[in-house]
């Protein structure tokens, strides 16, 4: 513990690793390759309360902000803002990511950003069903969260996936920082 953090209760806001994030796109190849998942061309920023250093960001201002189709951003029902991109091409899509976290980071949000999430799906359905690859950004790693039914995840093949991962992304190695994210708006 530090003495600031001891001193006044809270430690200093973690600056968001946003390098890190376009590592993404080494994933892509891999996971087509190897599990047979490809993009779904969807991709989010999820942030939580937009009260920064007392300045408070409506909707109207974060869509001007960011240059982005308000329907773009919306809110869960955890009352977490996410910012949902979509594009065809993977790398112009994680560029795309990228580009928003910079501007939320030049925007003083940098801080309350939480995580980025990519979806990923069979390339012949069935297939081995739907992956989204998280990016946590205050750790600056990666992990699979493979949702199989309402709250259910397959473990399994999330593991499998990070088998194959290892090299390229920048993986999560504690497994309880890998947290379900139900009812994502990222599919």
């Amino acid at each position: 513990m530090s003495l600031r953090t001891a001193l006044f209760g809270k430690a200093k806001p973690v600056k968001p690793n946003l390098e890190y994030l376009l590592a993404a796109s080494k994933s892509f190849d891999v996971l087509r390759d190897e599990l047979h998942l490809v993009s779904s061309g969807v991709a989010g920023i999820c942030f939580k309360s937009l009260t920064t250093d007392g300045v408070v960001h409506t909707d109207e201002e974060l869509v001007a902000m960011l240059k982005i189709n308000p329907t773009a951003l919306s809110t869960d029902e955890l009352g977490f803002k996410w910012i949902v991109e979509g594009n065809t091409d993977p790398e112009a899509l994680v560029t795309q990511l990228h580009n928003s976290a910079s501007v939320l980071e030049q925007n003083g949000i940098g801080s309350n950003m939480l995580c980025a999430v990519f979806a990923f799906k069979p390339l012949n359905p069935p297939g081995q069903g739907s992956l989204r690859m998280v990016y946590l950004f205050k750790r600056g790693t990666y992990y699979p969260f493979s949702p199989s039914g309402e709250e259910t995840r397959d473990n399994e093949f999330e593991l499998r996936v990070q088998s194959f991962l290892g090299g390229a992304l920048p993986l999560e190695q504690d497994l309880s920082k890998w947290m379900p994210l139900w009812g994502l708006p990222v599919n």
